[in-house]
């Protein structure tokens, strides 16, 4: 077998609060459980596993929706009350995480505005929360930039509608008028006006729209929010497919900057090769993978019996220890512990 290769980390970690509750759906009985998982869904509950175990403790975005997070609260049980939700006091300190992470996904923004084609793709918010995101936006749009700011931190405040951090980043944050590659006002103007045409009783593309742009938004928000608190963000793998789109407009934005046809092939050639990185959870699929486990109830008691043994409980304990680490294998050495787990008994 060849060395493994492992990034050493300390302390906790993030993850999006949706993967943490379909993870807990999963564990909570039939009514909730769904039938049948998809590919994505049973990624990240292997991210969610794998974070569980190799952290001191997993925290979630502390601003989403009261209803979002308080499944979370409810049922911590299960997870030995390691969630914990992050905290931003300050008003400042919280919009200038919003800030950074508009103006950091700025060109999947774009991209997304310019491509109605594809608004299809999401699932759409709820008509309300659309509504008052729209509202939020193109007002704000229309005052100067101090009204502006000042809207911005009451939308936080409030927090009364799904997407209201990014209401408040994109206000501080977007142009009336730029450079042609960048976000401006406009691009919002139209794009909402195109959604409104298709408006109906069967399509709801404003809120397929909106839905985007909360992904694209929350793609860098939640790392911005990680780095507030010594946190390593553990993206969800729908979060990563984005991160590597985001990855890939960039280069091409750099490459049609320097406007030399050989620098953007170039560029586009290691971007492909960076995106198709490969991506696995080998301390939570080898749980998986153990064939006494039948149930999520089993399954979490392997877990935390693992975690329970002493090197991994003094690990996740000692926040500086400098003994956390998160796993990065190549296609072989995932393979090989593939079938080495398949082989390990069940512990006793």
């Amino acid at each position: 077998m060849q060395t493994m290769t492992l990034q050493n980390y300390t302390g906790a970690s993030l993850l999006n609060a949706r993967q943490l509750n379909l993870s807990m759906s999963l564990m909570l009985g039939e009514q909730t459980r769904p039938k049948q998982l998809t590919k994505q869904q049973l990624m990240q509950l292997l991210n969610v596993l794998e974070s569980l175990a190799m952290s001191s403790k997993v925290l979630f975005d502390g601003s989403i929706q009261q209803g979002d997070k308080q499944q979370l609260k409810d049922h911590n049980y299960l997870y030995r009350d390691l969630l914990k939700e992050t905290s931003l006091f300050a008003t400042d300190q919280w919009l200038g995480c919003c800030q950074q992470a508009a103006a950091q996904s700025a060109l999947l923004i774009k991209e997304w505005l310019e491509s109605p084609e594809r608004w299809s793709e999401q699932s759409p918010v709820a008509q309300k929360d659309a509504e008052s995101f729209k509202h939020a936006l193109l007002e704000g749009f229309t005052q100067k930039f101090t009204d502006r700011r000042k809207l911005a931190k009451n939308t936080l405040t409030d927090n009364n509608f799904r997407g209201a951090k990014c209401v408040a980043g994109l206000l501080v944050t977007i142009a009336e008028q730029a450079p042609f590659d960048q976000l401006t006002v406009s691009d919002f103007t139209l794009a909402f006006n195109q959604a409104a045409q298709s408006d109906d009783d069967t399509s709801h593309k404003t809120g397929q729209l909106v839905s985007g742009l909360i992904d694209r938004f929350r793609v860098n928000f939640v790392n911005e929010l990680a780095a507030q608190h010594n946190a390593v963000y553990v993206a969800a793998p729908a979060i990563e497919e984005l991160k590597a789109q985001q990855s890939a407009l960039l280069w091409r934005y750099l490459g049609n900057q320097l406007q030399q046809q050989s620098s953007l092939n170039e560029l586009q050639s290691l971007s492909q090769t960076e995106s198709e990185a490969l991506q696995s959870f080998p301390y939570a699929y080898a749980l998986l993978m153990q064939k006494k486990v039948t149930s999520p109830s089993k399954l979490l008691d392997l877990l935390f019996k693992v975690r329970d043994d002493a090197a991994i409980a003094q690990q996740a304990k000692e926040e500086q220890s400098g003994k956390r680490f998160v796993h990065e294998w190549s296609l072989e050495e995932f393979q090989d512990m593939h079938a080495a787990f398949l082989a390990i008994p069940l512990p006793q």
